[in-house]
Order: structure tokens, then sequence, then C-alpha cells
């Protein structure tokens, strides 16, 4: 069947040899044209050590080779989270300061995202909650499907953000505050903490932007199966303006 420049398919591309780098959680696969897509397949899209893994290897390789990378996948959802279960099997062993590091590691992946001397581009479909938000929210700019449904959701576990979502909201809140000395930042703050305290949930990219989870200047994409092109071509476009990553805050 003849295929369309605009759809790109990751089990087609990597079924022709396209694969970069590969781990039972993540691929790397090329795109073409210099751009890289870092795919989650694990169940559900679950982030744990694995996938912390391929992205941290993902960004050396991108780094060094590549004009920019894509984060996204052919799956229904994006990514539900982090593997609670690890975690609280880590726990049940009494192993507290494994899950501070795997945590730690998480953070500085996200940071690394945002950090990547390259353009990083997610590209979200379905859920994308807890832990897929937060890589989401890392990254220079989102191509988002417009069926998105994301949030940080981790209060419903009994658990608090922890991947970089709540510093995140907060520097969003603080770039929408009138510049004027003496502004009283708290009422942003706050709608922020009912947000993450409540586990709200955009039901739809442009909810997505409203609330905060996406800027108004992420694009949202209504055909499916464009995702990963349009991403592509998105990170074509910053690396052609001469991206430079943001400076550190």
């Amino acid at each position: 069947v003849p295929s369309r420049p605009e759809y790109l398919v990751l089990a087609d591309l990597k079924a022709a040899g396209n694969v970069v780098l590969e781990s039972p959680d993540a691929t790397l696969v090329d795109l073409g044209d210099g751009v890289a897509c870092l795919e989650f397949h694990t169940k559900m899209n679950t982030v744990g050590p694995g996938i912390i893994d391929m992205m941290e290897k993902s960004l050396d390789e991108v780094e060094a080779r590549w004009k920019g990378l894509v984060v996204g996948n052919d799956a229904p959802q994006f990514s539900v989270g982090a593997n609670l279960l690890l975690v609280l099997n880590e726990l049940d062993d009494d192993n507290a300061e494994d899950v501070e590091w795997s945590l730690d590691r998480f953070q500085k992946a996200n940071m690394r995202l945002r950090g990547c001397s390259r353009p990083v581009v997610t590209a979200p479909s379905g859920l994308t909650l807890g832990g897929g938000c937060e890589v989401t929210m890392s990254s220079d700019a989102v191509v988002a499907s417009l069926e998105t449904y994301i949030g940080l959701v981790e209060v419903g576990a009994g658990l608090l953000p922890a991947g970089g979502g709540c510093k995140e909201m907060v520097l969003r809140a603080h770039d929408a505050a009138p510049t004027l000395p003496g502004t009283d930042l708290f009422p942003y703050v706050r709608r922020i903490f009912e947000t993450v305290g409540m586990g709200k949930v955009a039901t739809s990219a442009h909810e997505a932007q409203e609330m905060g989870f996406l800027r108004a200047t992420d694009r949202v994409v209504a055909n499916r199966d464009r995702l990963l092109h349009d991403a592509k071509m998105q990170v074509l476009a910053m690396a052609e303006a001469g991206y430079r990553p943001p400076v550190p805050r």
C-alpha cells in the first residue's frame, strides 16, 4: 500500500531498519532528515528505570549526531506515568533510598530534555498522566493530538508529582503574572495548587492550554495520524531557525 509522507508509522520505520538505539522499554528511531524519535513501549508506556536509561542515552546520541528529537509513539496512550508497582515494591523492601535515587534521575532526565542543545518536541496523545505529563512539559515545544488527556494525577494515589511537574507549573504561573513590582503571586500559584491538589485532568489539548499543562504557543493537531510528522517538522523548523537551548533560570 503506498504510504503518504505526512503519515509516519514507527512500526514501519523500525521494520525498515531505522532503529538507532533499542531496549526492552524504549527505542530511538530515525524519522529521516536528521530527526530521531524516542518511543516508549512499556505496558501503558509507564515510566521506569529502563525508560529513564533510554532518555539519557537518546539525549547523548541526539546531541552528538542529530538535528533534534521527537518524543512520541503510535500507541493509544502517550504515557500513564510512573510505574507505581515498582515504587511500592521498593518501599515494601525498605528501599527508600533507591526510590529517591530513581526520582532524582527522572528529574535530571527531564531537565536534560529542557536543556538539550538540540530542539526537543513531545507529541502526546491520549492519556498523558503524571510522569508522562512531566516529560511533555519538559520539552521545548509540544505538538499535541486534540484528544490529549493530560494532568498531574499523583495525589489520587496518595503521592506528590516529583518529576519536575510542580516546578514547571509554578514557573508558568510566574510567567503569566504581571511583571510590576510588588505583584502578589499567590493568586496565580493558588490556581496551580488547586489543579495539582485535586488531580485535575484536561479533557482536550485546548483545555490543557487553559490549565497550563500546555503553552499557548504549543500546537494542536486534529488528525492523530499526522502527529509524528508535524512534530518532526516542528523540530526541523526550530533547528533551521538557529535553535539555542534556554538559559537556566
